[in-house]
């Protein structure tokens, strides 16, 4: 099962943040169980269930589209 909301991502039991949170993670916690934390309180019930076994961020990315002007 993949589950994709916002800056997150998990399949496979692996769990993929937003490279934002990699580099600002003081902002979100600290730490990458903090992260978790930041991202089960934010998030939907779906992600939120599906983060109760994650204990680590396996990875993450960028999405530089977001930085296009192009609409």
């Amino acid at each position: 099962m993949s589950i994709i909301r916002g800056g997150a991502a998990l399949a496979g039991g692996k769990l993929t943040v937003s490279s934002i949170y990699v580099w600002y993670a003081a902002d979100f916690g600290g730490t990458e169980r903090g992260v978790i934390e930041h991202l089960k309180h934010h998030a939907r019930p779906e992600l939120t269930a599906a983060l109760a076994g994650i204990e680590r961020i396996s990875g993450d990315r960028y999405d530089w589209a977001l930085n296009d002007l192009r609409e």
